[in-house]
């Protein structure tokens, strides 16, 4: 999990099971091992080995914008492919409005097919809602995208737990 700048996950961070990164130092070194698990897949669905009898892993990037101010945006963008097609889940959560809309990072996050949209997304959109009384208003509301596609949801209340 690549944290953001406001620490909005700091909660994950204690957790066994999360690679937890609050800084920008350590993200050369997680991608390295982003790379080498890439190559474990590679090399055992080369064996025969399915994507779906591998271990699950999930890449959450929150506040995605700071990824792309802090990271070599052409790397990213392939190892995130190459994750991809490995069976790596990618997140990226983050304020459409703020992303550049013309670097290939940018690009690749447009280029998703499934997603959720909890509100107005402004000028760069990441998921086209048709009309814009479909855009969620109330903060238990959300647009579930999937290939193309859109449903209204409402979204149960949540309360972490100490």
């Amino acid at each position: 999990m690549f944290e953001s700048k406001k620490k909005d996950c700091l909660y994950w961070k204690g957790n066994a099971a999360v690679h937890y990164l609050d800084h920008v130092d350590a993200m050369e070194d997680a991608l390295e091992d982003l790379e080498d698990e890439i190559a474990i897949r590679r090399r055992e669905t080369g064996k025969g080995a399915g994507i779906q009898d591998q271990k699950k892993i999930v890449l959450v990037i929150n506040e995605v914008e700071d990824l792309i101010e802090a990271a070599d945006e052409k790397k990213c963008t392939e190892l995130f492919q190459s994750a991809s097609e490995a069976g790596i889940d990618i997140v990226f959560l983050g304020e459409s409005n703020r992303l550049k809309g013309r670097d290939v990072l940018s690009k690749y996050v447009k280029s998703s097919v499934y997603g959720l949209v909890l509100g107005e997304q402004g000028m760069t959109e990441v998921f086209p809602v048709g009309r814009s009384r479909e855009v969620p208003k109330r903060i238990e509301e959300g647009l579930l995208f999937r290939q193309g596609g859109y449903i209204r949801l409402m979204l149960p209340k949540w309360e972490q737990e100490e």
